[in-house]
């Protein structure tokens, strides 16, 4: 499973990836 980034939140497509990344994973990268 890749890394969670702050670059992913803002910047990513589509901004969350919702079926990516969950709230725990979000939380366990901050």
């Amino acid at each position: 499973m890749r890394r969670f980034t702050l670059e992913d939140f803002y910047y990513g497509e589509g901004g969350l990836r919702c079926e990516d990344v969950t709230l725990a994973e979000i939380a366990a990268s901050a």
